[in-house]
């Protein structure tokens, strides 16, 4: 069983892990005589890249999928298998599920099972706020979605990468969703007990729908994006 790397306080710590793990640093400052006792030629940086490489091949890091050195990020890591963190794929698996349960209470409204619309809507609505606001505090302060995905090949440090465009595509559809799913989810509250009218049906019908559809967009994209940065 392979045991888990230190998480890095810093990209300057994570780059050295990289350098004294390559393969070629490794044969660098190799004493041809090893010593009982420590001397000069110890200090030298290839000697301790080299001991640093032993060690850690010792304790069970080794080269990763792509030939590169397993390398351990800021955070939890998420539970899919990929370099996502904890709650990146946590809220992956949100959005696969939010899409069903979606169109699964536009069916009770069609039906007029208004009480339980409600109340599935409801639910959505505060889970998807606790879950990304854990996610915004992960991302500000745990982790580095940036240095996750530096290993992908449509990666790079500014919005003209493949990975930038993908991500500015789904905010901009994912942030008006939320505020508008939130204004009818309020406003719909704010009537309940009141016989509706007909003005009111159909913007709700109209907004409601419009934010079924930004939802499912919202999901597309998101795992686009995610297939793209932390997958590929």
């Amino acid at each position: 069983m392979r045991r888990r790397p230190p998480v890095f306080r810093t990209s300057g710590e994570r780059r050295a892990f990289m350098i004294g793990y390559d393969r070629e640093s490794l044969q660098v400052g190799r004493r041809s005589t090893p010593s009982a006792r420590a001397g000069p030629g110890d200090l030298d940086p290839g000697s301790i890249i080299e001991r640093g490489g032993r060690a850690m091949s010792t304790m069970g890091w080794g080269p990763n999928a792509h030939g590169g050195p397993i390398v351990a990020f800021a955070g939890l890591d998420g539970f899919l298998g990929t370099r996502g963190s904890l709650m990146l794929d946590v809220v992956v698996v949100l959005l696969a599920a939010v899409v069903p349960v979606l169109a699964w209470s536009i069916h009770l409204a069609r039906r007029r099972a208004v009480t339980a619309h409600r109340r599935i809507q409801t639910v959505l609505a505060l889970a998807l706020l606790v879950v990304i606001t854990a996610f915004e505090l992960d991302v500000r302060y745990f982790s580095d979605w940036r240095e996750r995905a530096t290993d992908s090949p449509y990666y790079a440090r500014d919005v003209a990468s493949v990975v930038g465009a993908g991500l500015l595509l789904h905010l901009g559809i994912a942030v008006p969703t939320a505020v508008l799913w939130c204004v009818v989810v309020v406003d719909a509250w704010r009537r309940a007990g009141q016989t509706p009218t007909g003005a009111f049906r159909s913007r709700h019908r109209a907004l409601g729908w419009a934010a079924a559809l930004g939802m499912a967009l919202t999901a597309v994209t998101g795992w686009v994006f995610y297939y793209l940065a932390f997958v590929a």
